[in-house]
């Protein structure tokens, strides 16, 4: 009777684990994980019009286009909190009403991101104190 029990718990140790409040943790970063998401708004304001505005998190680094130039940098995720590095970007020249503007708030949000949260229907929220970037995937 004695080893049925600790048998029974030995199985039931892995279920427990999967429960367990740590393992709730790693839930954003496997949702976004090599996922390309682009930005429907930021601080907001739609993202403007012509321009692409992209986010891809993997192996601990985001990248993507911030509308006109390309970034990059590190990121890390524990638990709903969300921390970008420091964040380089390309220097290109952009044209269009508001797109460098744009390209800024953008890169100072996510700077100052704090938490990130996948909702049911498939949108990524980053906020920090700023605002809020929201992005759909790809």
């Amino acid at each position: 009777m004695r080893a049925t029990l600790i048998a029974m718990s030995l199985m039931l140790l892995p279920i427990a684990a999967c429960e367990s409040p740590q393992a709730g943790n790693t839930d954003l970063a496997r949702a976004v994980e090599g996922r390309l998401w682009h930005a429907e708004t930021i601080a907001g304001k739609p993202v403007a019009e012509g321009s692409r505005v992209t986010l891809k998190i993997a192996a601990g680094r985001a990248g993507g286009k911030a509308g006109c130039n390309a970034y990059g940098g590190p990121v890390e995720i524990h638990g709903d909190r969300i921390k970008f590095g420091s964040i380089f970007r390309t220097e290109m020249a952009c044209v269009g009403s508001g797109v460098m503007e744009q390209e800024s708030s953008y890169l100072k949000l996510l700077q100052g991101a704090a938490r990130g949260e996948v909702r049911g229907d498939g949108t990524l929220i980053i906020t920090g104190d700023s605002g809020a970037l929201v992005f759909r995937p790809e």
